[in-house]
């Protein structure tokens, strides 16, 4: 009777071991789904969340930055008698001062807070960017193109919300040669204050002379030789956006180093390249190739590459779901990508240009010019600009 008894007990404590079990794997299940919903791009959202089980009480921890992933875990967790413990982003110690304007002319957006970290994306001065969290003096930030990673706070002026949108507010000039320098004075002899490459932006102060005196983010003045910039506002509503206007732009970066996550006039990865060659043009494409293979208009193509148009995007890889590459068509079946070197390939065997791997990785091309679809955006509708 004895060892009944004991069987029984022993049955029934492995029928709620595996019953517990099973609910956690289907609260890992939920949790998946959730991700799935809103935030399926880890990129562009931020979902470090997870269940454990402490002598039976289970608890959801993490963060996100998402308020509708928040909600969906209390859901799932009044549902099931779970503990909340996931923070909704920004932390607490950024307070209300969690916007922000880039503040160098180049900063490096890593993928974790350490200098060793890979180099994910770069961002403009002037640039307008959000802040998540803080480790040590590194922030979580988010850049218009939605584009996540970690910046030191030198390379920023933190502020709250008021400020942004004053600074937001101010007339601005956007440079627009490839490189240069800002100056103490205005005098092209003078000292520089920084380095400053295409598609920065600082705010206007004054005119003089044939100079203009800008102000960054962080207060200093500096002069900029008005044959470099221009006026933002003029710029955005005379800038030529046709097909051909894409091509030119993207042949003045021939000859550039090719560099990880390098999106400046400095080096430019492959996407990096299209992303600037299109911003420099007012259209904020998505980061990676991955992402804007998504955008614009699908191109069907025959071998002969007749229906292609200047500017069209050619996207190559392993298969259409798996983008890895991406460049920019520049008409006679040849286009302008970043791989070593920012240089011209063909897809045509007879030409000396030809290479005969990027004809059978093309797996799709897509048009932009005359197309806006969710990813797209500009300086003028783009929420980090116009932030409310």
């Amino acid at each position: 009777m004895k060892k009944i008894c004991l069987i029984s007990i022993c049955l029934s404590f492995f029928s709620v071991t595996l019953n517990a079990q099973e609910a956690f794997t289907n609260l890992q299940d939920s949790l998946l789904k959730i991700k799935e919903a809103y935030a399926p791009d880890l990129r562009v959202a931020i979902f470090e969340v997870a269940p454990t089980d402490s002598e039976g009480i289970v608890t959801i921890k993490g963060k996100t930055n998402l308020p509708i992933v928040q909600k969906a875990i209390q859901r799932l967790c009044d549902t099931n008698g779970c503990r909340n413990e996931v923070t909704l982003l920004p932390t607490a110690d950024i307070g209300d001062a969690n916007y922000g304007i880039v503040n160098i002319s180049t900063a490096f957006v890593r993928a974790a807070p350490h200098y060793e970290s890979e180099l994910v994306t770069q961002t403009l001065l002037g640039t307008p960017i959000k802040v998540w969290e803080k480790k040590g003096t590194w922030f979580r930030i988010q850049t218009p193109d939605g584009y996540l990673g970690w910046l030191t706070e030198t390379s920023f002026k933190r502020q709250n919300k008021r400020k942004q949108q004053e600074w937001l507010a101010k007339e601005k000039v956007i440079f627009t040669d490839f490189y240069g320098q800002t100056l103490t004075h205005p005098n092209k002899k003078s000292i520089p204050v920084s380095d400053i490459v295409a598609g920065c932006l600082l705010n206007k102060t004054r005119k003089v002379g044939s100079f203009y005196q800008v102000t960054y983010p962080d207060g200093r003045t500096a002069y900029i030789h008005s044959s470099q910039c221009r006026l933002l506002a003029t710029w955005i509503k005379t800038l030529p956006n046709k097909n051909i206007d894409i091509v030119n732009t993207a042949e003045r970066f021939l000859g550039l180093p090719y560099l990880w996550g390098g999106t400046t006039t400095k080096a430019v990865d492959c996407s990096g390249l299209v992303k600037m060659v299109y911003y420099l043009h007012n259209i904020i494409l998505p980061r990676d190739a991955s992402q804007q293979v998504k955008e614009g208009q699908k191109v069907e193509f025959s071998p002969t590459y007749k229906e292609l148009q200047l500017g069209d995007l050619l996207f190559f890889g392993p298969n259409e779901q798996r983008i890895t590459h991406v460049g920019i068509y520049i008409g006679d079946k040849q286009f302008i990508h970043s791989s070593g070197t920012v240089h011209i390939t063909s897809l045509d065997p007879l030409s000396p240009l030809y290479v005969e791997r990027y004809v059978t990785r093309l797996q799709t091309v897509r048009r932009i010019v005359g197309h806006t679809t969710k990813g797209i955006s500009s300086l003028t509708t783009n929420s980090f600009y116009t932030l409310q």
